[in-house]
């Protein structure tokens, strides 16, 4: 679950890949704490989505199920309790990608903590930002723009959250809780 803040944002991508114009390789920066892994999260069940309704996933098809059991075969996920994330963990990433996509017609690969990646790390993924399979979505979360290299970011599209309006959030904690 989002934000009700972001639902713009996701609903404008949303509107790209039904329309098939979606970049496959979306950066999600922002700052710890503001959402960009649920956002990122929510970005790929939309995309493995069978049968998308006004924008969201459906939640009934089997693909929708697979990933609410986290077992989804076309999803992906790297991240890291460590400081960094190595190259081997992105070649491991990239090999998941290779093929046709076994349920869906997409393929995801969910890189949390981008900024985390080493310089071999970024440099093993750059090759499949340049030139990925058919049906491949890369997305990315970062913190910052400035903590990855100019290759990879050039190679992305940019998609920064902002920090939403304090008296939006106060509405939404009031209604909520």
């Amino acid at each position: 679950m989002i934000f009700p803040w972001y639902q713009p944002e996701l609903a404008q991508l949303a509107s790209r890949l039904e329309r098939q114009t979606l970049h496959h390789a979306p950066l999600i920066l922002g700052p710890n704490g503001l959402g960009k892994s649920e956002f990122a999260e929510a970005l790929c069940e939309l995309i493995l989505c069978h049968r998308p309704v006004a924008g969201h996933p459906c939640g009934q098809c089997q693909s929708c199920q697979l990933i609410q059991a986290q077992t989804h075969p076309d999803k992906h996920h790297i991240t890291t309790e460590n400081l960094s994330i190595g190259v081997d963990s992105i070649r491991q990433g990239i090999d998941k990608l290779q093929g046709s996509a076994q349920l869906s017609q997409n393929k995801v690969l969910l890189l949390t903590d981008g900024q985390r990646m080493t310089t071999a790390a970024a440099n093993a993924l750059l090759k499949t930002l340049e030139e990925p399979t058919n049906n491949t979505y890369i997305i990315i979360t970062a913190t910052s723009a400035h903590s990855l290299l100019p290759t990879v970011l050039s190679r992305c599209e940019k998609l920064v959250l902002a920090l939403p309006d304090p008296q939006k959030i106060q509405n939404w904690l009031r209604d909520e809780y």
